[in-house]
């Protein structure tokens, strides 16, 4: 997760280019020695640990450097840039902002009539994010979000009661005095008084509601990437930064306009899911804002991590595709994840980033939360990969001894301290010789028939294959080169005329694989080899036995059968869903 380096508000008027507020503010203090005009050793060592000779330097640092006159130069763009992305790379700092108007509204008396100056006014402001260079299109992208939602509110604020016109009268007010009074004591030849190590920014911090609403919006985005918050008390601002999938970084959309699309659309959530919340019903139902749709309300308070969405679309009384839409938007919004519905044959196993100290804070949370229990001992039993079935009471004698295991799977998953792993299936005859397999697998070779162009498959000839651990990532390749991607669409294939399948249920695979399978011992049973090939587009490596279940509506005895009889051509692989 990208975090920002400093939020910044300017402002461009009758007075010029002003920079009313940034934060943090501390490396910019008057009593820092580069405020009192001392030079910075170059041996001094940089937050990031590292020498200033090394010529490298974090983009906090460089931030600092930048003085509050400069920021607000080029923080103001031209009048024809307002209402659009405002985006500024210098050094090692991006600048993210959405310039706008604000019409400053004249207050009105008892009468109805205009106090003062009868003209409305417009000023131009920016609220800007600063972020080091190394930010994705998607993170920016995202921030161009926030940016441009805050100044809609602020400028809202500002045409229904002059909220903007106030917190910028008392932030100017307060840089104002603090010039005029320094500039007093240098004219009287006295010394800046000590007071004036206190940052005029602390004084707006506590004078300004504006200024306290945008240090919640940075110092939110450092601790979760959430932003939640009400300006002047009135108009609520909603916004998460995106957890980049390997979906949405095939995507790569530079458009501010559809990164949040292209979140919601990278999610894999399918029928048989089930959904785990993040938070307890109560904490959820409280955060969710009042206009919040009855039907997620329905959905949270009857979902279940025992219960797939099919059956919560049944039991909620909403259609399965606004099931869909309603779980993407909670799993977007951090509140919910995805898992497969809890069951004696899942498998889990400790997660590679799980914190297993035993001085760790979910220690006295999980003793707090489960009485006589002991965290990292359970963490233990989940070292190595068991069906969840295996750590239950054997002989089934207490009910509530298994409840309470499902409770702690289910809190450990919220924890992230397990992950649950699939088994993969790929059709791959070991018998075939070596040199085949190195033809079959070349640009120009015909061993998948038609479907070659959509492989495009590449052998590197620098590199044997003989390593057959399927532990190995290129041992995965080469199984998904050699696996049958796709016989067809199966919906084609059951439209057919029902007697090609009765005459050569392997019509559609390459005749060398059909033959490899056709030796196998069970195909001499009509009803196993149409079982197999149905199947068959399966057994790629890209789904797992649950999915496969799901789509051909089989249960897990039928397809373990058939993986057993013609285990002479399968290979079974067992890791967590690359999503």
């Amino acid at each position: 997760m990208t975090k920002p380096l400093s939020i910044v508000l300017v402002t461009c008027g009758s007075r010029g280019d002003r920079l009313l507020f940034r934060y943090p503010y501390e490396f910019v203090s008057q009593g820092s020695d580069r405020g009192r005009g001392l030079r910075r050793s170059r041996y001094v060592v940089n937050s990031i640990g590292q020498n200033s000779r090394t010529g490298v330097r974090s983009p906090d640092v460089e931030l600092s450097e930048y003085p509050d006159d400069v920021l607000a130069g080029l923080l103001t763009p031209k009048v024809a840039m307002c209402g659009q992305k405002f985006q500024l790379t210098v050094d090692n700092v991006t600048f993210v902002g959405y310039p706008s108007f604000a019409r400053r509204v004249a207050k009105q008396d008892s009468d109805g009539r205009l106090q003062g100056n009868n003209v409305k006014s417009l000023f131009q402001f920016n609220v800007v994010f600063a972020l080091p260079t190394d930010a994705t299109s998607y993170v920016i992208a995202a921030y161009h979000d926030l940016v441009k939602r805050l100044a809609i509110g602020m400028a809202h604020e500002e045409r229904r009661c002059g909220f903007l016109s106030e917190e910028t009268a008392i932030m100017l007010a307060v840089h104002e005095g603090e010039a005029a009074r320094i500039l007093e004591e240098q004219k009287r030849g006295e010394t800046i008084a000590s007071s004036s190590d206190k940052s005029p920014f602390s004084v707006v911090l506590e004078r300004s509601k504006l200024s306290d609403m945008l240090k919640h919006a940075y110092e939110s985005l450092l601790s979760d990437g959430q932003v939640s918050l009400l300006i002047n008390n009135w108009i609520h601002v909603g916004f998460i930064l995106p957890l980049i999938t390997p979906v949405m970084q095939q995507l790569q959309s530079d458009d501010s306009d559809s990164y949040a699309a292209d979140c919601l659309t990278s999610f894999d959530i399918r029928p048989y899911h089930a959904i785990l919340l993040m938070e307890d019903e109560d904490t959820l139902f409280s955060s969710l804002p009042e206009d919040a749709s009855p039907c997620l309300r329905r959905l949270i308070q009857l979902s279940s991590p025992l219960k797939s969405l099919q059956t919560l679309s049944g039991d909620a009384d909403i259609s399965l595709r606004q099931v869909f839409e309603l779980t993407a938007h909670l799993v977007y919004w951090r509140k919910a994840i995805t898992v497969y519905p809890l069951c004696e044959s899942n498998v889990y196993v400790l997660s590679p980033d799980a914190d297993t100290s035993r001085m760790s804070g979910l220690v006295e949370e999980f003793v707090w939360k489960f009485e006589g229990m002991y965290l990292p001992v359970w963490l233990s039993k989940f070292s190595l990969p068991n069906p969840l079935g295996e750590h239950q009471n054997p002989l089934g004698e207490n009910e509530k001894q298994n409840e309470k295991l499902v409770q702690m799977v289910v809190w450990m998953l919220q924890h992230r301290l397990l992950i649950q792993l699939h088994t993969y299936v790929y059709l791959a005859p070991i018998g075939m010789n070596l040199t085949n397999v190195e033809e079959a697998l070349s640009p120009q070779s015909s061993f998948f028939g038609s479907r070659k162009q959509s492989f495009a498959p590449s052998f590197d000839s620098d590199r044997s294959m003989t390593d057959y651990s399927l532990a190995s990532p290129r041992r995965l390749r080469y199984l998904r080169r050699f696996s049958v991607a796709s016989m067809s669409d199966h919906s084609s294939g059951t439209d057919g005329d029902p007697g090609e399948m009765d005459e050569d249920p392997l019509v559609n695979l390459d005749p060398m694989l059909r033959d490899a399978v056709m030796e196998v011992e069970a195909s001499k049973d009509s009803n196993d080899l149409k079982l197999f090939a149905r199947l068959c587009q399966y057994f790629d490596g890209k789904h797992h036995l649950e999915e496969i279940m799901y789509r051909e509506n089989i249960t897990r005895s039928q397809l373990l059968t058939v993986i057993d009889k013609f285990g002479e051509v399968l290979i079974t692989c067992t890791h967590a869903e690359s999503t």
